[in-house]
């Protein structure tokens, strides 16, 4: 398309624009429905639509040889620093520029459905289904979003905590923070919404203290703000106040295993480990017919030679009967194999473990740390050089750098 073609189609969408913010300009995005509330809704969170500042600067891409591409570079840029500084009417003026320009592109409708979804729902379904048309990746997340407006009512779809939980999950941690920062403007007494706000703003880089600080002045027993306000400082280090949190959410949820599960990682971390111990031995008590409470309590005694002989063991052996060719039960019995000293049959564990899940870098890592100890250099090597190449610098990775450099020295 030649770019006098595109300015033309530009100009002739802008001149639909209303020119003055206000509730003129609310009422006609979402005139599809006459939804008169939500029009106020944008009015008060002050989201104006203005012809973009870039519409001027375009006039310089007429002398690129290959404008279309830049000019689409450009249409992109605009949307996100918009979507970044919550101007989301702005955006979605921009987003039908690039709907009309670039109609194979599934980013315009893709952001059109997800913005949409926050302020008009009963019209997000048709964008994101688009998007998905065009690419089929983004049903991922998409798909949770369209099943939200689909099966929820308008008038609760409005409710801004629980879309807003919808957006976290498919890390739309923008449109999440919008749409908690809402709930609590409109309600300051909800305590999960100023949790789920404080949450959102460690996602997207900030502290989030105040906000969850804010969720337990409000509510001192709620469950999402005692969670995550342990996670916070167990973030920032602090594992005393963590498990103190901790601690008062168990004792208020006793029935809860995934507390009790995080209890016992606590406790590790804090270097207790008969009471992280003790932990992961009552999830088993209380949901002994689930293989992640024996999973769980044989990792903690691989990984930290707790009670291995008379309790971590037996426990491989259980979760192998629950789950005998999952790659993490072969893998874990490799591994307390390889600690028993019987190397042929771990070894067998292990190369089965690969064998399902190739991406398997714990059982790669005890491989090549079994071949290590058997002298066996040639096929060592292999192993640990993969577990570098798919962890990198997080996981196993550390952990085989250091061993390839041990025996082969540095690079």
């Amino acid at each position: 398309m030649r770019l006098a073609s595109v300015l033309f189609l530009m100009t002739l969408s802008m001149q639909l624009i209303p020119r003055n913010p206000g509730q003129q300009i609310a009422q006609g995005m979402f005139s599809q429905t006459g939804d008169a509330g939500l029009a106020d809704q944008v009015n008060q969170t002050q989201i104006w639509v203005t012809a973009p500042s870039w519409m001027s600067d375009l006039k310089s891409l007429l002398t690129l040889p290959s404008d279309e591409p830049i000019l689409k570079q450009v249409i992109k840029s605009e949307i996100y620093k918009n979507e970044n500084h919550g101007k989301y009417a702005d955006a979605l003026e921009i987003l039908k520029v690039g709907l009309i320009l670039y109609p194979r592109d599934a980013l315009f409708p893709y952001r059109m459905g997800m913005i949409l979804a926050v302020f008009q729902p009963s019209q997000a379904q048709q964008y994101l289904a688009l998007a998905k048309d065009e690419d089929q990746s983004l049903a991922v997340t998409a798909n949770p979003v369209i099943q939200f407006v689909e099966t929820t009512p308008v008038s609760e779809a409005l409710d801004s905590v629980h879309l807003g939980q919808v957006m976290g999950r498919v890390n739309e941690w923008k449109l999440a923070d919008t749409l908690f920062t809402r709930a609590v403007e409109t309600n300051p007494q909800l305590a999960d919404a100023w949790a789920l706000l404080g949450q959102v703003r460690v996602m997207l880089g900030g502290d989030g203290y105040n906000q969850l600080s804010k969720a337990l002045s409000v509510n001192p027993t709620s469950p999402v703000g005692l969670a995550l306000m342990s996670m916070y400082w167990k973030n920032h280090q602090r594992i005393d106040l963590a498990l103190d949190y901790m601690r008062l959410l168990n004792s208020l949820q006793t029935d809860q295993i995934s507390w009790v599960f995080e209890l016992g990682n606590l406790n590790a971390l804090n270097q207790d480990l008969e009471a992280a111990f003790s932990d992961y031995l009552q999830a088993t008590v209380m949901a002994p017919k689930d293989p992640t409470t024996w999973q769980n309590l044989a990792i903690f005694c691989l990984n930290y030679s707790v009670h291995l002989e008379d309790v971590g063991l037996p426990a491989v052996r259980t979760l192998m009967e629950m789950k005998p060719d999952d790659p993490l039960s072969l893998t874990l019995m490799g591994q307390g194999l390889l600690k028993q000293g019987d190397r042929d049959t771990a070894e067998r564990f292990l190369l089965r473990a690969v064998q399902k899940a190739p991406a398997n870098t714990t059982a790669r890592y005890f491989l090549g740390y079994l071949y290590i100890s058997e002298n066996n250099k040639s096929f060592a090597f292999p192993e640990l050089v993969k577990v570098i190449e798919m962890d990198g610098s997080s996981g196993y990775g550390p952990m085989a750098r250091r061993l390839l450099e041990e025996i082969f020295g540095p690079n």
